[in-house]
């Protein structure tokens, strides 16, 4: 587990992102990272669309809230202003959660079975709680080993029904990356190895943030 305090925290995590998606496509051929939504999906404004081979990666999601994918709290949406829109992306690559579905469950095991055994990279938003995707802290969600893609129903935070990736799948993933900005952030930052927190059980993962966040 690494920290790194970014002055451009766009910058330096446009540059782990491009690096990742070139050492991804050079060993398996193709990128297939999982973003985030909040504040972290911001992030993807600064990435380059000329350093990265968008023929060949393949865009997931961490977690997205059941809503239209047009819907102001749509992490899809956050994604698609930030990056899809400016990138030469096929649509077929972008696999979008269907958290919009009616049946929630469904939509899970639907996502789970497309979803490739093993993330290139899941980029890791992290809230003051310590919480990752829609995965929250003494949630039973927590205990989850075998589903790889699961539906909340109570999400402490709203709305409440979500599609979300579970630890398995994010403890599979080849790289984890966790951005955190902002003065209220440096507390869970200071306890980032904390084994009470979602964000700790990810597992290794390269910390990347501004110099408010860093404690």
């Amino acid at each position: 587990m690494s920290l790194l305090v970014a002055q451009n925290l766009g910058a330096t995590f446009a540059e782990h992102f491009a690096r990742h998606a070139g050492a991804a496509m050079s060993a398996r051929g193709r990128f297939d990272v999982a973003l985030t939504g909040g504040s972290g999906a911001k992030l993807y404004a600064a990435i380059d669309p000329h350093a990265v081979d968008w023929t060949r990666t393949h865009l997931w999601w961490s977690d997205e809230r059941a809503v239209a994918p047009n819907h102001p709290d749509s992490n899809y949406r956050l994604a698609e202003e930030h990056l899809i829109a400016r990138v030469p992306i096929p649509k077929q690559n972008v696999h979008r959660m269907p958290a919009d579905l009616p049946d929630l469950e469904a939509a899970a095991r639907a996502y789970e079975a497309e979803l490739p055994a093993a993330l290139d990279l899941i980029h890791l938003g992290v809230g003051p709680d310590g919480h990752i995707c829609s995965l929250f802290p003494e949630h039973p969600l927590l205990q989850e080993r075998s589903r790889r893609v699961a539906a909340i129903t109570d999400s402490p935070k709203p709305p409440p029904r979500r599609l979300t990736l579970t630890l398995p799948a994010v403890q599979a993933a080849r790289g984890r990356v966790v951005t955190a900005a902002g003065a209220e952030k440096a507390p869970i930052v200071a306890r980032r190895d904390d084994p009470a927190l979602p964000v700790a059980l990810a597992g290794p993962a390269t910390w990347i943030v501004d110099p408010s966040a860093n404690p």
